[in-house]
């Protein structure tokens, strides 16, 4: 009677969530190992803080590479600003080759207070594919 009753809710969860979209299905993942990152400062009043990072996807054919900041309600004790590189698989057959992406975020206006606390930026990939990179 469990059972029956498991598969009645998970049947009735599916028909109200909808069908799925291939759009969906594929959107974006957080890429699986981090490559590289740079850090760097457009000169501007206030300046600008550059973090540019290059990541590796398991196939060809990622697309929309984007670099999320982390967004805090206090800056964080270790002073490590969080990212996250994301990329959108291929909807289909894809080159079966290691493949990169890259992405990029520009913190603008970064400020005196800011400055002040950031020691560095920790860009997350999947299966410890993490990077830390200090600011000089």
């Amino acid at each position: 009677m469990k059972r029956v009753f498991f598969v009645a809710a998970v049947l009735s969860v599916a028909f109200w969530i909808g069908p799925v979209s291939a759009q969906e299905q594929n959107g974006p993942r957080i890429v699986e190992k981090i490559l590289s990152v740079e850090i760097g400062f457009e000169k501007s009043d206030p300046p600008n803080l550059v973090v540019t990072v290059v990541g590796e996807v398991p196939t060809g054919g990622y697309t929309k590479p984007i670099l999320l900041r982390a967004v805090y309600a206090m800056p964080p004790a270790d002073g490590i600003q969080d990212y996250f590189l994301l990329a959108t698989p291929p909807n289909g057959i894809a080159a079966q080759v290691i493949s990169k992406v890259t992405a990029a975020d520009t913190w603008k206006r970064f400020d005196d207070k800011a400055e002040k606390w950031l020691k560095g930026v920790r860009v997350h990939g999947v299966r410890g594919g993490t990077v830390v990179k200090l600011v000089k």
